[in-house]
């Protein structure tokens, strides 16, 4: 795999593991393992047209443009604006999101207490000191996240293979049935890394 198409891999993962990807067990555990799958492959295949479509929409338009960009060409100015308060409002609620769900992690795995908000507090001080010099310093540390990133769920994956019931997945709560929607759908966001 050659070094420009790593680091569009792993912007694209990093941009995608994240609180989402971290709630889908718990929404799937909620409606049934079949249900789960049937929306993460359903909303996985009209993820992957879109994000293949905005590929081509940005191979094919001349200069450098951010979604709200793309949108103002092809749709005008109102385009520009709806775009722009949807990216706006959704990157800041998924980074909220992901600052809760980092502190409560962090919280158990070092001390066992729900006390999320420091470690919530200082995981966004980490990132702000991170980023302080501009995102040419997340590009260099974006694939060695992502590897660490699934060197973690492969670890958890081995560590709790034990606990493993297969009779769990045949569990169908019909009642349930959209409740993995918004999660695995927000987990298969990530539209912003393409361009």
């Amino acid at each position: 795999m050659n070094k420009k198409l790593f680091a569009a891999v792993a912007t694209l993962t990093g941009t995608i593991i994240g609180a989402g990807f971290l709630g889908i067990p718990y929404v799937v555990k909620q409606s049934g393992f079949l249900i789960g799958l049937f929306w993460i492959v359903f909303l996985g295949l009209i993820m992957l047209y879109i994000k293949l479509a905005l590929g081509e929409v940005v191979l094919r338009t001349k200069g450098k443009h951010q979604l709200a960009g793309y949108a103002e060409k092809y749709l005008g100015k109102t385009g520009k604006v709806l775009m722009f308060f949807s990216m706006f409002f959704g990157i800041y609620t998924a980074l909220t999101a992901y600052l809760l769900g980092q502190g409560e992690s962090l919280s158990f795995l070092f001390s066992g207490s729900a006390n999320n908000f420091w470690f919530g507090l200082v995981f966004f001080a980490l990132m702000a000191v991170l980023t302080y010099e501009g995102f040419h310093v997340l590009k260099k540390w974006e694939p060695i996240a992502m590897i660490a990133v699934l060197a973690v769920v492969v670890l958890i994956l081995f560590y709790f293979s034990g606990d493993i019931k297969l009779e769990n997945l045949a569990e169908i709560n019909a009642a349930n049935f959209f409740v993995p929607f918004g999660v695995i759908l927000f987990a298969f966001l990530g539209t912003s890394a393409i361009p």
